[in-house]
């Protein structure tokens, strides 16, 4: 994905930060809950509530603040499509999911916006990450406690949080035994 499609905008039309544009088309994008807006030769897919917030019709003439809103929607939707996409392998952390979005060079609020919508469906969880995090490793890969709580630091898990998975899936006879078979 170049970074016009990651910034929702492409083409070389004349719509931008300094002036309105004519909306030019108006699609659903078929299986999805979104639309592609046409504005003086640039793409924008957004979600159907923007389309909705904004009353778009065809030729309309938006305002300089209808198309930043339009760009905005645009950046967000591109930066959850790839989170989403990002998740689909295992779960991740709110660390994890942002390097990855800044990596792919999705601005900041972006980002954010993304990040927030993720944790409140619960989607993006660290919790929810070291509980799974913790079972996994004991079941592929067993090791200490210690060592289980270093690993999910490094991947942005808070201390505590990690502290407190190991502890409810690795008691002190269970690390014994992992001890005596390595």
């Amino acid at each position: 994905m170049d970074s016009a499609q990651r910034s929702g905008k492409s083409g070389s039309g004349k719509s931008g930060s300094d002036g309105a544009g004519v909306v030019e088309a108006l699609e659903p994008v078929l299986g999805k809950k979104t639309f592609t807006v046409q504005v003086d030769g640039d793409s924008f897919e957004v979600a159907t509530s923007v389309v909705e917030t904004l009353d778009l019709k065809l030729g309309d003439t938006l305002t300089p603040s209808q198309l930043r809103t339009l760009q905005t929607a645009a950046r967000k939707r591109a930066a959850a499509a790839a989170a989403l996409r990002y998740l689909q392998g295992r779960p991740r952390t709110h660390r994890e999911v942002m390097q990855h979005l800044q990596q792919k060079g999705h601005p900041q609020p972006a980002v954010t916006a993304v990040l927030e919508d993720l944790h409140a469906s619960g989607v993006v969880d660290d919790e929810r990450f070291a509980t799974w995090y913790v079972e996994a490793r004991l079941t592929h890969r067993p090791t200490g406690r210690s060592r289980l709580v270093r690993e999910m630091a490094e991947r942005g898990i808070d201390w505590s949080t990690a502290e407190a998975a190991a502890e409810a899936k690795l008691d002190r006879d269970r690390e014994w035994a992992l001890a005596r078979q390595a």
